[in-house]
C-alpha cells in the first residue's frame, strides 16, 4: 500500500514502530536494513542511510553488510574520520594473516596518509601490511614517497632496508 503510493516517509513510520517491538535481534536489524534501503535507494538520503545502518550496528556489532555499507557512504560523504572507525572495526574482525586484513590496514594507512595527513600512523599501518606481503606495491610506494618527508625518512628507511637488501636492490 505504501510503496505504490510512494509513501516512503509513512513506510518508515510503520517500520520504525515495528522496530520498537519487535523482540528479537535478528527482527530489528532486518527492518532497520529495509528502513536502511528505503532511505539510499527510494529517498537517496544519505545521512538516514547512515542512521539506519548505525541501528543495525547497534543490534549487531559485527554486521559485515553493515559495515561494508558504512564504509562505503563514509566514502562517499568524505568523512573520513568515521571512515577509518569503521576500516579500524572491520580489521578487528577480519582473520588474523588474512588477505582481507592486510588489504583494510592499507586502506587505513592510505586514509592516515592521504586523508588525515597523520604520516606516523600511515608508517605504522605500512609497516604492518609489509610484515604480512612484503611485496605489497602499494605499501612500499607510498612509503617511498614519504622518504621525501625529512621527519620520517630515518623511519622509513628503517622500514624499507631490509626489504631492500631482501631483493638484491640496495
Amino acid at each position: 500500500l505504501y510503496i505504490g503510493a510512494d509513501r516512503w516517509a509513512e513506510l518508515i513510520g510503520v517500520l520504525r514502530r515495528r522496530v520498537e517491538l519487535e523482540e528479537t535481534s535478528d527482527g530489528r536489524v532486518a527492518l532497520w536494513r529495509r528502513i536502511a534501503d528505503i532511505y539510499q535507494i527510494e529517498l537517496e538520503d544519505q545521512d538516514e542511510t547512515v542512521a539506519a545502518q548505525l541501528a543495525v550496528l547497534e543490534e549487531d556489532h559485527e554486521d559485515n553488510q553493515a559495515l561494508a555499507t558504512l564504509s562505503e557512504l563514509y566514502r562517499e560523504l568524505e568523512r573520513w574520520p568515521d571512515l577509518m572507525e569503521i576500516v579500524e572495526r572491520r580489521i578487528a574482525l577480519a582473520a588474523a594473516e588474512s588477505e582481507s586484513r592486510r588489504e583494510l590496514t592499507f586502506e587505513a594507512a592510505e586514509l592516515s596518509h592521504r586523508q588525515l595527513q597523520d604520516p606516523p600512523l600511515a608508517i605504522e599501518r605500512y609497516r604492518e601490511v609489509l610484515g604480512g606481503d612484503n611485496g605489497h606495491d602499494g605499501a612500499r610506494a607510498a612509503l617511498e614517497e614519504l622518504l621525501r618527508e625529512e621527519d620520517y625518512c630515518l623511519t622509513v628507511c628503517e622500514i624499507l632496508a631490509p626489504l631492500y637488501r631482501q631483493d638484491g636492490n640496495w
